[in-house]
């Protein structure tokens, strides 16, 4: 299952580029396999660096506290390859950062 974090603080979609929303059901897929769930926590919300790609709708963040250490670095890296050069996957203490960056 695919979910936005809802309520008060959830993530806001409104504004995202086609690019980064390639992202989602890439990252779905690589997440089924291990029976668990793509929730994305950020969109064009947040508090981030005031150059983020977040603000320009070029980057999500993805939750990843249902996962093992060694589930989230093999996220991590197997999304990045999926994606390609273009894309910059970070894993973060509390989730995986996602951007598209067409000057990779």
């Amino acid at each position: 299952m695919i979910s936005i974090k809802d309520g008060p603080h959830g993530a806001r979609m409104l504004g995202l580029h086609p690019e980064i929303l390639l992202a989602i059901p890439v990252a779905h897929e690589i997440l089924r396999e291990w029976g668990a769930d793509l929730t994305v926590t950020t969109g064009t919300d947040g508090t981030h660096m005031a150059n983020s790609l977040h603000y320009a709708g070029y980057a999500l963040d993805f939750r990843t506290r249902h996962l093992t250490s060694e589930q989230k670095e093999a996220f991590r890296r197997r999304l990045g390859e999926a994606l390609g050069r273009h894309y910059d996957v970070v894993l973060h203490k509390t989730h995986l950062h996602v951007e598209f960056d067409s000057k990779r």
